[in-house]
């Protein structure tokens, strides 16, 4: 299932860190790009501050007939529960916000405040954590993401070089900020996060669903996307006492299950009625699927070094 429109590629003023890249079938890609390479984040979790948006209402006339399920917010709440019940975040340092009950926090302008908000708290020890669930946008050779207000303007998207902006504005101390972006291209939004028109501040890592010119998948019998179902479990099951987060491996974990899951899925897509164009994918024999793909994954986990 799709979340998101394609093109050129971003230009980029400066090298790019991309610690691994899982590249299978055409949907099946998931990314980390970040300025530094730290295997272990070291943190405090009362500094920690994550803020996620679950997109599943928009308001334009122009393009609410893009509305997404409550998929999305679903997904995002995985991965907030995974932090404080892994990682010891107190409760009250996560925000989520759903575009159904939370319109004006998830317009443009909402997040704006939020966003500035929850960072803006981040303690010098603690760690900045955006997670987006929704449209990822893709407008001539520039990227974004779909607020819960967009219109198909460039004036109603949020870009790399926005975020960026934001960051500076909140005058975020966090030691490290981490975007993860559960979306259609967000490979090319990741790209422009981490080599804009402004100095980047060090220890920045972006997580993104897929590459610049691919689509997130949404599996409905796993009431998810692909993405958060795996990023949560990662974090569930790496190594992650309190106040360190494996990234490398979280990433690794999530990156390889996301591909195995994807490709099996793609390969399925004639036989079991996959349908791409939808937020809900049509799979008979559900069940079987993901019984079979389960115990797969289970067994490659097994046999997998390390």
């Amino acid at each position: 299932a799709e979340m998101g429109n394609s093109g050129t590629r971003p230009k980029h003023s400066r090298p790019l860190q991309r610690l691994q890249s899982f590249r299978g079938n055409p949907e099946g890609s998931i990314l980390m790009i970040t300025n530094e390479h730290t295997k272990v984040f070291t943190f405090e979790p009362r500094q920690t501050f994550m803020i996620a948006y679950g997109i599943d209402k928009q308001t334009s006339p122009q393009f609410s007939h893009r509305t997404l399920s409550s998929v999305t917010v679903r997904g995002a709440n995985q991965v907030c529960t995974a932090l404080i019940d892994k990682g010891a975040v107190p409760k009250e340092n996560v925000t989520l916000f759903a575009a159904s009950k939370d319109t004006s926090m998830c317009t443009l302008a909402g997040m704006k405040q939020t966003f500035l908000e929850q960072a803006s708290r981040v303690g010098e020890k603690g760690i900045f954590i955006f997670h987006f669930s929704g449209h990822g946008i893709k407008v001539a050779n520039e990227w974004g993401l779909a607020p819960a207000d967009y219109d198909y303007t460039t004036a109603t998207y949020l870009t790399g070089s926005v975020l960026n902006h934001w960051l500076l504005e909140s005058k975020c101390k966090a030691r490290r900020v981490l975007f993860a972006l559960d979306c259609c291209y967000a490979g090319g939004l990741a790209e422009e996060l981490t080599s804009g028109d402004i100095e980047l501040r060090p220890g920045l890592y972006v997580l993104s669903a897929c590459t610049a010119f691919e689509t997130s998948l949404v599996v409905g019998p796993l009431g998810h996307s692909i993405f958060a179902y795996f990023l949560a479990y990662a974090l569930r099951v790496s190594p992650f006492p309190p106040g360190k987060l494996p990234m490398a491996q979280v990433f690794k974990e999530c990156g390889t299950l996301c591909t195995a899951l994807s490709s099996l899925l793609i390969s399925y897509k004639s036989t079991l009625g996959l349908k791409f164009g939808t937020m809900q994918p049509e799979l008979r024999h559900t069940v079987d699927l993901h019984s079979s793909v389960r115990s797969w994954v289970e067994e490659s986990l097994k046999l997998t070094p390390g």
